[in-house]
C-alpha cells in the first residue's frame, strides 16, 4: 500500500493583493475536496502575516496529488495568481512518528 502523501503549501501575496490572492485560494478548496485521493484539504491565513496563505493537505499517494496539479481548477487557479504572488512554496512531507 503506497504511503500516504502530506503536502504543504505556503502562498504570499503581494501586500497590495491580499484580498484578491484570498478569493482565489478559497476558490480552490471545495473543488479540491471532492478530487479522487484527496484526505484532508485545510486553508488557513498567518494572523501575524495576513498575506501568508497556508494549505495543509493530505493525499491518498503521491499520484493523487500530482492528479491534483493537473486538474484545471488546479491550473486556473495558478495561472489567476501567478502575478500577484510573491513567493509559492510547496513541501512534500512523511509523518516520522
Amino acid at each position: 500500500m503506497p504511503e500516504m502523501l502530506i503536502v504543504c503549501a505556503r502562498v504570499e501575496a503581494k501586500k497590495d493583493k491580499i484580498e484578491f490572492v484570498k478569493s482565489e485560494v478559497v476558490k480552490l478548496v471545495k473543488p479540491t475536496r471532492k478530487e479522487k485521493g484527496c484526505v484532508q484539504y485545510i486553508l488557513h491565513q498567518n494572523i501575524e502575516h495576513p498575506e501568508v496563505f497556508i494549505f495543509f493537505e493530505k493525499w491518498e499517494d503521491d499520484a493523487a496529488c500530482e492528479l491534483h496539479m493537473k486538474n484545471s481548477h488546479t491550473v486556473k487557479f495558478i495561472t489567476a495568481i501567478n502575478k500577484f504572488v510573491s513567493k509559492i512554496e510547496v513541501s512534500k512531507l512523511k509523518q516520522v512518528c
